[in-house]
């Protein structure tokens, strides 16, 4: 007796799954991240293609409740996923503290193992600060010139 496969006309929805073919790719799904009060949704397939630690992450079975919870900034978790879909790295502009941010970010990026956007990051905190000590230099070279009766 042969089983009904999905072109049989009387059972079209029913697959034996003796009949199934096992080369057949089987459809992507997203899975749901919830990072810091924030949902994300990504392909397992492609998060974990490249990155080891999120492969130890995502890499096994869903968690009984539907969805991975990550206790992180989502804001800044939102600025990963992005990286490791299209490689860019992030502009941070919404935040009033950005280099906070980039703090936040560099941290993320070296605990998820992002060597390149934890460099990146560390390169603009650098940044933070040689333009902090440089316009310190210059409100004090102002302050000192106005005391001295020096007009700047």
């Amino acid at each position: 007796m042969a089983y009904p496969t999905r072109q049989d006309p009387i059972m079209p929805w029913f697959t034996a799954p003796a009949l199934q073919n096992p080369s057949t790719p089987q459809p992507k799904l997203p899975i749901r991240i919830m990072a810091g009060g924030h949902e994300y949704k990504a392909l397992k397939e492609t998060i974990t293609a490249t990155n080891a630690t999120f492969k130890k992450i995502f890499g096994g079975p869903t968690p009984s409740e539907g969805y991975y919870f990550l206790e992180v900034d989502g804001y800044i978790f939102g600025h990963v996923l992005r990286f490791i879909w299209h490689g860019v790295f992030p502009r941070l502009t919404i935040k009033d503290d950005k280099r906070l941010d980039y703090q936040v970010l560099e941290h993320q990026a070296k605990f998820f193992g992002l060597k390149v956007l934890s460099d990146g990051a560390n390169d603009v905190l650098t940044w933070f600060d040689d333009y902090q000590a440089d316009k310190d230099g210059k409100m004090r070279t102002l302050q000192h010139n106005v005391y001295d009766g020096k007009a700047p």
